[in-house]
């Protein structure tokens, strides 16, 4: 999977931090040092390609390729800074976009939050219902999530549409099977930490570099 981030607020926010060390030959501590009461942007962009082998006519093997690209402009506003400097943030779905290509069975869904007309898919209006919807996180200074809150609300609202737009049955299973993969508690979780959880373990200096893994 590659995935694609927009960091600028973050790397401006280090800097103006940082700065001051920086010039005084000392090592830097990069860490979230967020406002209470503060609001900041971040969109993120994924994109990913999937192979999967099926079972075709005759007994033989058939390969699939997906084509999967998302992004969301979110809008983090800080609640709270506990004592140790742990974070909670309401995290707010200002824009969503969604683009799915299956060129082996000529399926696609295509749904931008920005342009509704361009909207393909049975489960646009489910993508759309997200849209300003919230939940809260609970994160360290160094971009663990311990917790994830309030998706009971955001679940609703997909809920409804899904309602809306198919009854008991396996379309329906595999509606709400994908959403979860993308708006479940541990999706939610995860993409988040992958994109907070980029600093390093230890204060660094100019030149020095680091590595991190995600999920």
């Amino acid at each position: 999977m590659k995935v694609k981030r927009i960091l600028a607020m973050f790397i401006v926010m280090a800097f103006s931090v940082a700065v001051s060390f920086v010039y005084a030959d000392e090592k830097v501590d990069l860490k979230l040092r967020l406002e209470k009461g503060q609001s900041y942007k971040m969109r993120t962009l994924n994109e990913m390609k999937i192979k999967q082998t099926i079972p075709g006519q005759q007994g033989q093997q058939q390969t699939m390729t997906i084509i999967e690209k998302s992004g969301a402009k979110n809008i983090y506003t800080v609640e709270d800074v506990q004592a140790d400097s742990t974070l909670v943030i309401k995290v707010t779905y200002d824009a969503i976009s969604f683009k799915q290509e299956n060129p082996t069975v000529g399926w696609n869904v295509e749904y931008d939050s920005t342009d509704t007309s361009t909207a393909v898919g049975p489960m646009t209006p489910v993508l759309g219902a997200i849209v300003g919807q919230s939940f809260t996180i609970t994160i360290t200074p160094d971009g663990h999530v311990k917790e994830v809150q309030g998706i009971d609300a955001l679940w609703r609202r997909m809920e409804e549409k899904i309602d809306e737009l198919s009854e008991e049955g396996p379309e329906r299973v595999a509606m709400e099977t994908q959403m979860k993969m993308q708006y479940g508690e541990e999706a939610l979780k995860t993409n988040t930490e992958n994109s907070f959880n980029m600093y390093p373990d230890n204060p660094i200096d100019i030149g020095d570099t680091w590595q991190r893994k995600t999920e």
